[in-house]
């Protein structure tokens, strides 16, 4: 800041002048809500993974995952804590095949569907989803790690470099409030994220306190070497 405005100084600059940068270190809960870690987990698996539909009298939750090896300990979580969160289960459950062009070659593959067809638990995620940003402002820290960690896990993945571990998470550019969302949750835990764009996708890395968000996920794990 200079005369109290925001302007841009190059950091050789800002050493030079030996300035000093500010950033966030606490935003505080407008008012706490009592979610639970298993409602905020789904929520964040959910986000990025599923599909939410709802109308004046009807509702479905569906959970859109590959069945994989690698992807069996985050489907048995999600589907664990849907229904700590709800009282029900994923019901019903079919294959489905995808159609894709890469690169002008088509893509075929199969991925499953686990659908819960009652308005309740579509009702209350849509609700988190419209008023996402005021929702992240009501958890508490258990709760947010743990809806990190769901995102995370659905379309996370890290990169390990020689002196730490980042998370990286990549967001539609039609979803600027997921962005909104998952950078709230990261500077609420005192993590400053790295976010870079191009045309169609948004780019969200965490290179702070992965190991506390690690503790959580049940797809992506990586050993976080000593600083």
């Amino acid at each position: 800041f200079a005369q109290r405005q925001l302007f841009k100084k190059p950091l050789e600059q800002v050493l030079r002048d030996e300035d000093f940068i500010q950033v966030v270190g606490e935003i505080p809960a407008l008012a706490e809500t009592a979610t639970t870690p298993a409602l905020a987990y789904t929520a964040g698996a959910l986000l990025s993974d599923g599909c939410i539909q709802l109308s004046d009298t009807k509702g479905s939750v569906t959970f859109i995952q590959k069945a994989t090896p690698e992807k069996a300990d985050f489907i048995a979580a999600v589907e664990q804590s849907f229904f700590k969160a709800f009282g029900v289960p994923f019901a019903y459950m079919r294959e489905r095949t995808t159609v894709g062009e890469l690169k002008g070659r088509e893509i075929r593959g199969t991925v499953e569907d686990r659908i819960c067809f009652r308005k309740a638990p579509a009702d209350r995620l849509m609700h988190i989803r419209e008023n996402l940003v005021s929702w992240i402002l009501s958890l508490d820290r258990t709760a947010l790690l743990h809806f990190v960690a769901g995102y995370v896990d659905g379309d996370g993945t890290y990169a390990e470099e020689s002196s730490a571990v980042r998370l990286q998470i990549s967001i539609s550019g039609k979803r600027p409030h997921f962005v909104q969302g998952l950078a709230l949750a990261c500077l609420r835990l005192g993590i400053v994220p790295q976010i870079t764009s191009n045309r169609e996708n948004v780019n969200l890395q965490i290179a702070e306190k992965v190991e506390d968000i690690l503790a959580f996920t049940q797809r992506v794990h990586a050993e976080t070497p000593t600083r």
